[in-house]
């Protein structure tokens, strides 16, 4: 499914293939060619699933490491995985799925990675962590390419590329406010070719604004969650920030000030909910608390479906960026696909 395409209909979505499961998936990723998905699980495993198959292609196993976040690299069995941090090491593995064997570790981080992003045209690929630094490589070899340090009483950095490969977003935090740095992929050893600073006070004002009911303590008190991931829409316009509280933002991805938010998912104990924008950009998906996914418009923030199947806390969502499949997890894999016509029969819960 291309930017032009139909819209995507989170209205008509139903629970298909369902992938029962022992431990927490942690970490998901959809190919950029959008047939299959990659889950990362808290046993240390990761599993390989065709999405329009509804099937699992492997299952491989990193017991030695651990694993962390997972990102597809261009490659279709190809994976960048960082460890579960339970030691100190704290390197990013390019792992070959087709055989199970890492093909370069990438060391240099000195703290729990916590942010990885792959580029849209090239085998370039950067990283955030804790130690407050953002790292660029490239598949190629294993040297860092560069450094991008964040002050240290900062948050952990997180890193986003655009559509286009061009422009790189890296976000963090200090005291009362949030900033986003912008970057040109090309030229980044001269910095930021712009730094928005976002207040928690200017996400409070937008809020009650956008909320009639909102009282401002309850503005102030969500406008001041802590950012957990960001992704940019597919035409580029927006980026997507997930927080750590029942509220999502959505920015101008050249101005950087907040366009819409997404509120009414539940989440009460400070999990971090992965949210994602389908693939034509016009709706917003996000895991709750509940047990649930929530779509909401992009253009007005209104909430327009909720899919239900799953048994524990939805921590992530992802929608195939060509075809109209969504994935999530608690402990359970569920995909989505299109409601099958009335008298067809259903999966079960998940």
């Amino acid at each position: 499914m291309d930017v032009d395409a139909a819209p995507f209909d989170v209205t008509n979505m139903a629970m298909g293939q369902v992938f029962q499961g022992v431990r927490p998936v942690i970490s998901m990723d959809f190919h950029e060619q959008g047939e299959l998905v990659v889950t990362a699980h808290a046993d240390s495993s990761i599993t390989l699933i065709n999405a329009l198959e509804g099937k699992i292609r492997k299952t491989v196993h990193c017991q030695k490491y651990g694993v962390g976040l997972v990102r597809f690299t261009h490659h279709d069995q190809s994976v960048l995985v960082t460890s579960d941090n339970s030691g100190n090491d704290h390197a990013v593995r390019y792992l070959s799925l087709y055989d199970n064997k890492f093909l370069r570790f990438f060391q240099g981080h000195t703290d729990k990675v916590v942010s990885v992003a792959m580029s849209p045209v090239d085998d370039c690929f950067m990283t955030g962590s804790t130690d407050r630094s953002v790292r660029l490589w490239n598949l190629s070899a294993p040297e860092c390419l560069g450094v991008l340090q964040f002050p240290l009483n900062s948050s952990a950095p997180h890193v986003a590329y655009d559509p286009s490969g061009l422009v790189f977003a890296a976000t963090a935090s200090i005291g009362a406010a949030n900033f986003i740095k912008l970057y040109d992929a090309r030229n980044y050893e001269q910095g930021p070719f712009n730094t928005y600073t976002l207040q928690h006070n200017m996400v409070a004002d937008f809020l009650c604004k956008r909320l009639k009911n909102i009282q401002r303590q309850q503005a102030q008190a969500l406008a001041r969650a802590r950012w957990t991931n960001l992704k940019f829409s597919a035409d580029g316009m927006n980026i997507l920030v997930s927080t750590d509280a029942s509220l999502i933002i959505m920015l101008d991805a050249y101005e950087c000030s907040v366009k819409q938010v997404f509120l009414g998912h539940v989440n009460d104990n400070g999990s971090e909910l992965d949210a994602c924008f389908t693939a034509d950009a016009q709706h917003v998906l996000s895991g709750s608390e509940d047990s649930q996914i929530y779509a909401w418009r992009t253009e007005d923030g209104a909430l327009v479906s909720t899919l239900r199947g799953h048994v524990g806390s939805v921590g992530l969502v992802a929608c195939s960026p060509k075809f109209e499949v969504v994935a999530s997890a608690c402990i359970n894999t569920a995909l989505w696909l299109r409601q099958q016509p009335a008298g067809a029969t259903g999966a079960g819960a998940a």
